[in-house]
């Protein structure tokens, strides 16, 4: 029986072999490239996960796009920032945020850690499908309470 650590670990490994597939306009990672990495990469993990359907949808004239997938353009900004800045290793942990992500585009508030914030903060700037979220540390609020 697989066990989760063995199956993040291949996780891990099956995103980062096609990480060269996108080409980069910069070697740091930018908002620029992390909404056309959302764009490029949303509709190959369409058709990945449900390619009857994208093509009867694309037989019947309609392009599906990923911004009518909330959970999926959250996962994608989380895989592009953690797994595309060349200033951070990526690690298995990696492979449970951008699940978790998912998650994010349907709660009113999210307490994760540090560099997850981060990312969520970075994309509710410029993406309207998290204006509404708030995103605490638990440092934040540690100090909301005071300590």
């Amino acid at each position: 029986m697989a066990r989760w650590d063995d199956d993040q670990e291949q996780t891990l490994d099956s995103i980062l072999s096609v990480k060269s597939n996108f080409d980069r306009s910069d070697a740091s990672v930018n908002t620029s490239d992390a909404r056309r990495f959302v764009d490029e990469a949303g509709p190959c993990q369409l058709a990945r996960m449900h390619g009857s359907w994208v093509h009867d949808q694309l037989g019947q004239g309609v392009v599906p796009l990923v911004d009518s997938f909330p959970s999926l353009k959250a996962s994608l900004f989380t895989t592009y920032y953690r797994l595309y800045d060349d200033n951070r290793v990526p690690e298995r942990q990696d492979v449970v945020d951008i699940l978790n992500s998912a998650a994010v585009p349907y709660m009113d508030g999210v307490v994760t850690e540090r560099l997850q914030a981060d990312i969520l903060r970075k994309v509710r700037c410029r993406e309207a499908f998290l204006e509404h979220l708030e995103v605490s540390t638990l440092s934040d609020l540690r100090t909301a309470a005071g300590e």
